[in-house]
This record gives C-alpha cells, sequence and structure tokens, in this order.
C-alpha cells in the first residue's frame, strides 16, 4: 500500500512537470489553461469562461480547514493525475514565480 500510493504521487508531480513543458513548448501557459479546463468540463473551450476557471484555481490551495484539506487528501488518494483545477494552480503559481518567464528568456 506504502508503495502503490507513493507511486500514484509520483505519477501525479509527473503530470505537473508535464504541464509545465506543454507551456514552454506553446509559450502559452493559458492556453495550457484553457485545454485542462476543456478536459475538466468535457465541454467545448467557446462554452467555457477560462477567467472563471483561473479563479478558482486561485482559490485551490493546500491549506484551509482541516475537513478541507482532509477531504482533498481523500479524493486524490487514488488518482493518477492530479485534478484540473490543482494543476491550473500549480502551473500559473511557477509562471509567478517567474521559472518559466526564466526558462523562455535562456532558450532564445
Amino acid at each position: 500500500m506504502a508503495i502503490r500510493t507513493a507511486l500514484l504521487e509520483w505519477f501525479r508531480a509527473a503530470e505537473l512537470s508535464c504541464d509545465r513543458a506543454a507551456a514552454l513548448v506553446t509559450r502559452d501557459p493559458l492556453s495550457v489553461c484553457r485545454a485542462l479546463m476543456t478536459v475538466a468540463g468535457g465541454e467545448a473551450t467557446k462554452e467555457l469562461n477560462l477567467d472563471a476557471f483561473i479563479a478558482q484555481a486561485a482559490d485551490y490551495s493546500e491549506k484551509g480547514r482541516v475537513m478541507d484539506r482532509l477531504s482533498r487528501l481523500l479524493l486524490q488518494l487514488n488518482l493518477t493525475h492530479p485534478m484540473p483545477v490543482r494543476r491550473v494552480h500549480e502551473l500559473l503559481a511557477w509562471v509567478r514565480e517567474g521559472e518559466y518567464d526564466h526558462i523562455v528568456a535562456a532558450s532564445t
């Protein structure tokens, strides 16, 4: 059980790295957010509101009340991929920290 839990955590972390790589390749982090929103919503992108999805991602954090944290933990225990809202949260935090701009500037 411990090995399975550790591997699932590694799978989820790898997906966050893939999101960062996609943002670098496309040179457009918002297009990655749009794709994740489409996956989460199951609708055509024009039917969804990217600004609202990004606002939801901004509200997502590992903090909060104990019951909220426990609920998120239990929800993601058996997932191989992080929830799309968490993926957008992590991607945009990475962009805000300046790592995206640093890598893009170094590659030009």
